[in-house]
């Protein structure tokens, strides 16, 4: 997701033309749709498609959902990095792949990392979609999986299955955000003054 949102927000960035703000207000309308409105026709759709009950099915609709905030936090990153690094860089013989993969992507790097957190764990904690696209026991996710231990036992919890499978959840995140705290709060910020 960060992949393809850089690319678009770097093209909704950084070039000027009469088809940028359409496209980009389309984005801004994707993003106000929520999840739960569209799970009925999501679900008939990736069922007529075959996407339904796979995990393959399950990553191309995370991918289209994360898109648009993606492409939304990344534009304005890419709207103020300076023009002159890109006009020296296209003087000196880069072409636009290289200047977008050797001085655009690198400089935006702050937000690209930010926005790849946001995403996963947007993903690592969701429940609802992951519930209603994936039927199959062995294909569930770790949030399914808890549920389905919570509720497993009718009268009676596990507690000390139910708090290991939620620790097992937890741990994951925390290490990220341990890791990269620093990258998280200047990305954030770096977006906020941009």
């Amino acid at each position: 997701t960060a992949l393809l949102a850089s690319l678009a927000a770097y093209t909704l960035g950084r070039y000027e033309a009469k088809w940028n703000r359409p496209i980009y207000y389309l984005f801004l309308v994707g993003m106000m749709i929520p999840v739960h409105l569209t799970l009925i026709p999501l679900f008939v759709a990736a069922n007529s498609l075959h996407l339904g009950d796979n995990l393959p099915g399950l990553v191309i609709i995370f991918t289209a959902f994360m898109t648009p905030f993606s492409i939304f936090v990344l534009t304005s990153f890419f709207r103020s990095l300076p023009g002159e690094l890109a006009d020296a860089a296209l003087i000196d013989g880069c072409d636009e792949f290289g200047l977008f993969w050797r001085i655009m992507a690198p400089m935006a790097s702050p937000g690209i990392i930010t926005v790849s957190l946001f995403n996963f764990f947007w993903v690592w904690n969701e429940y609802i979609l992951t519930l209603i696209m994936i039927t199959s026991p062995e294909k569930r996710t770790l949030p399914l999986g808890i549920y389905n231990l919570a509720v497993a036992s009718t009268f009676t919890v596990d507690w000390g299955a139910l708090f290991a499978g939620l620790t097992l959840l937890m741990v994951p995140t925390l290490i990220i955000f341990v890791v990269l705290e620093r990258r998280i709060v200047s990305g954030i910020t770096v977006g906020a003054f941009k």
